[in-house]
């Protein structure tokens, strides 16, 4: 997993030379690294204390619901995108160009 991905869920932090890992739940740090010399974007860890196998199950538990329901609203989105009047196709609905067939409203 990336410095990024554990940054995305608050278990990150950076500074300007260190980053230091924690446990979001408890606030426990378990890992720290330097910023590589050679590098702007990447750190090195010099040690991680990893959970016990039912933390990193729940761990990745977790992880998978966030990574569902931002994969659920980018569906949505592109949906409604889809099935709305396009300036780009002069008032064409997408949904119509693309399978030829008129959106159903009702489900709104």
């Amino acid at each position: 997993m990336s410095v990024g991905q554990l940054t995305d869920h608050g278990c990150v932090i950076l500074d300007s030379d260190i980053c230091y890992v924690q446990n979001r739940h408890t606030g426990y740090l378990v890992g720290t690294g330097p910023r590589r010399r050679d590098s702007q974007r990447l750190w090195e860890l010099d040690w991680l204390r990893l959970p016990s196998a039912a933390s990193v199950n729940t761990f990745l538990l977790l992880f998978v619901r966030s990574f569902l329901r931002k994969a659920e609203a980018l569906s949505i989105a592109t949906y409604l995108i889809n099935i709305q009047p396009s300036f780009a196709l002069r008032g064409g609905i997408p949904l119509e160009h693309l399978c030829g067939k008129t959106p159903d409203y009702s489900d709104l």
